[in-house]
């Protein structure tokens, strides 16, 4: 397969891993997202336009640890709705400015 080709298929795998990624971590609305949950996002858009770019690269080698990160999002999610010291841990709190 030529480059142009790989990239438009990396692409479209791209898009829909990470439309299940996100809806796997769960709706939230973007006001309501903790710094945390931000620089997860970005870090996920990242990975995914590395793995778009980079074709002499395995796919697999960006994919595994977008999959990685949801599945520890999602782990902390639920661990911060169980623990009240673990949600004060990761999140912290608000301090008025």
């Amino acid at each position: 397969m030529d480059n142009l080709t790989m990239v438009l298929l990396r692409t479209l795998f791209s898009y829909f891993f990470l439309l299940i990624l996100v809806r796997l971590m769960g709706k939230r609305e973007l006001g309501k997202l903790s710094v945390f949950d931000v620089v997860i996002s970005i870090m996920l858009a990242e990975m995914a336009a590395l793995a778009i770019e980079d074709v002499d690269k395995p796919a697999l080698r960006f994919y595994l640890p977008m999959l990685l990160i949801a599945l520890l999002e999602v782990a902390f999610a639920f661990l911060s709705l169980k623990s009240k010291k673990f949600r004060d841990t990761v999140d912290g709190s608000a301090d008025l400015i």
